[in-house]
């Protein structure tokens, strides 16, 4: 180090090297003075050429300002008068009705009794909590002021209280006369107030019609039915399919009455002739009954089924040669004749198995679904005489046991269809079903594990599924069971299968699923006492009160007691051990007197 030193000092030694000022931190803040000491402010002014944001313009603020505030409809402009007061009164006791009975709709009484008296006070409570009585108030007061207005004699021209007092008396009297005149008319024209719009089809409501039957509850069966109807009663399908139904519950005159609403919509209804025919001959008017089954034939002489029907009822009747000259008729055309379009199909059958169908055949699938069991007996008995045994043969008589409620005739049936054909998931499936009416749940859980498990299964197994998993769920496999009810979802939702999941998931304890699974079945039906029980229950573990209070109203308003005694008992034991109080006045495991 020292030469190095001697060198950079020029070989002088002694002499120091100059170190410049430190120049001070520019991170630091440098106090500014001037001359004086006096402390000094530097302004930096900066413009932009162009603005970091672009400004919005006139019509985007309008734009945005009208999104968040929409404008006020515009109101029609009119010159009032009496006549029109008078209408605009009308309108507003008719919006008037329509909101009491949507309201009534969903009002379920508390007390559980028949009192008038408490139920027009509970309803009235009712009115004023869900806000509706307010909205009464509004709907009306407006009307009536104006009417009385345009209507009434001034009133300045009033000097005594005994004037003032009639005049009010006769106005009273006039917009009561109003109002029974308008509620009259509704109820004379049958115009029930306008409800919320179903988002069902009329098919799903068929579907679901034919799988409350299949379980046996025949009054739900019967109202999907009438919902049916109600949306289109000039529908003839629609009165055909509740005449069949009926007809399957042995209500024959009733089956009469349907099946003319739908001829007096469509005289020509083919398949309302024909079943028509079949019911007036069931009740030995032959002579009316051949009349129906003639013109069928007369009005559609190229479709095969009617002259076969016609040439049933002769052989009933014991009419050989008109039988003769139908069988004619029937070889005649077999070649080129049309085919009646298919009703609906059932849960529990199909017509998948007849390809090569014939005459005979093909008319009794018709006459199946028309639940027409005697003449489509007779129709595979023709079959068998004229065509020998076949498969399909054997199926179809299978059917018409299982349809007629004689499940052990049937099985011996399909034992020979499945020696004859082999194993097929439409005779194992309905193999399944009739073990299962006889209780013989373990042979009909074969059954449809076979189904279930085909590769060449049809894709909409809905009976076999559900009937599956709720046998599942009887040997308390609930996970296996909500696989299957949630496979059934997927393809053909309903709101049986639906609440099944639900089942199965609240047996899991997996709450969240569960609830989901209880709103999808009650946006499928919402009428459904069971469904309103679980959704108690599910809300009474989350510690939900109000909610739960208002569904077991409604379970209550459907009928669960008497639906499902065990649910509700598992309701009240679980409110009990919570703490909750008793939400009716009356206790839940007790009758009202």
């Amino acid at each position: 180090l020292a030469p190095r030193s001697k060198k950079l000092d020029g070989g002088r030694s002694g002499s120091k090297v100059a170190t410049p000022p430190l120049s001070p931190d520019p991170g630091s803040p440098v106090a500014l003075v001037d001359d004086a000491g006096r402390p000094m402010l530097v302004v930096v002014e900066v413009e932009l050429l162009k603005p970091l944001v672009a400004r919005r313009s006139v019509e985007q603020l309008t734009s945005s300002v009208s999104a968040l505030i929409p404008p006020a409809p515009k109101l029609p402009q009119h010159i009032m008068a009496a006549q029109l007061a008078e209408e605009h009164y009308r309108q507003a006791v008719r919006a008037s009705c329509e909101l009491l009975a949507r309201e009534f709709r969903a009002f379920a009484p508390i007390s559980g009794q028949s009192d008038d008296d408490r139920l027009h006070k509970e309803f009235d409570a009712h009115l004023r909590e869900s806000g509706a009585y307010q909205k009464l108030l509004e709907t009306l007061r407006g009307r009536i002021s104006t009417l009385v207005s345009e209507k009434c004699q001034d009133v300045t021209n009033l000097f005594s209280d005994l004037d003032m007092q009639g005049m009010v008396s006769s106005v009273y009297v006039y917009l009561v006369e109003e109002m029974h005149a308008v509620v009259n008319s509704l109820v004379d024209l049958g115009q029930i107030p306008a409800s919320v719009p179903s988002p069902l089809t009329t098919d799903q409501l068929l579907y679901f019609s034919e799988e409350a039957l299949e379980y046996g509850d025949k009054e739900r069966a019967d109202q999907f039915h009438l919902e049916r109807i109600s949306r289109d009663k000039s529908n003839p399908r629609f009165w055909l399919d509740y005449g069949v139904f009926c007809w399957r519950l042995g209500r024959t005159d009733k089956a009469v009455e349907c099946v003319k609403e739908a001829l007096s919509r469509d005289i020509r209804h083919l398949p309302s002739m024909l079943l028509y025919g079949m019911l007036l001959a069931e009740r030995d008017t032959l002579q009316e009954a051949e009349l129906f089954l003639e013109a069928a034939t007369r009005f559609y002489p190229g479709t095969l089924e009617p002259w076969v029907v016609l040439h049933l009822f002769y052989l009933k009747t014991d009419n050989h040669p008109g039988a003769d000259v139908t069988l004619h008729m029937i070889r005649k055309i077999m070649s080129g004749c049309q085919k009646m379009s298919r009703l609906s199909d059932s849960l529990s059958w199909s017509a998948r198995l007849y390809d090569n169908d014939t005459e005979f055949l093909c008319t009794a699938v018709m006459l199946l679904r028309m639940h027409a069991l005697d003449f489509a007996e007779m129709a595979l008995a023709q079959e068998l005489l004229h065509h020998g045994p076949s498969t399909p043969y054997f199926y179809y008589i299978s059917v018409c046991h299982y349809l007629a409620g004689e499940p052990g005739f049937a099985i011996p049936h399909m034992e020979d269809a499945v020696r004859k054909h082999g194993k097929d998931c439409s005779l194992w499936s309905l193999m399944g079903h009739c073990h299962y009416l006889l209780d013989a749940h373990d042979r009909a859980e074969e059954c449809y594990r076979y189904v279930g498990e085909s590769f060449d299964r049809p894709e909409d197994i809905h009976l076999v599924g559900l009937r599956l998993a709720d046998y599942l769920m009887k040997h308390k496999d609930h996970r296996l069971a909500k696989k299957h009810y949630l496979e059934v979802c997927g393809v053909s939702p309903s709101p049986r299968s639906w609440l099944g999941a639900a089942v199965a998931c609240y047996m899991l304890n997996e709450l969240d699923d569960c609830e989901r699974a209880l709103a999808a079945a009650n946006a499928l039906d919402n009428t459904c006492p069971v469904t309103w029980g679980y959704l108690a229950l599910v809300n009474l573990r989350y510690h939900r009160q109000p909610q739960f209070q208002q569904c077991l109203r409604q379970a209550l308003r459907n009928r669960l007691k008497t639906k499902d005694e065990a649910l509700m008992s598992r309701i009240n034991a679980l409110r009990e051990s919570i703490g909750y109080p008793d939400p009716l006045p009356f206790s839940l495991n007790s009758k009202p007197a």
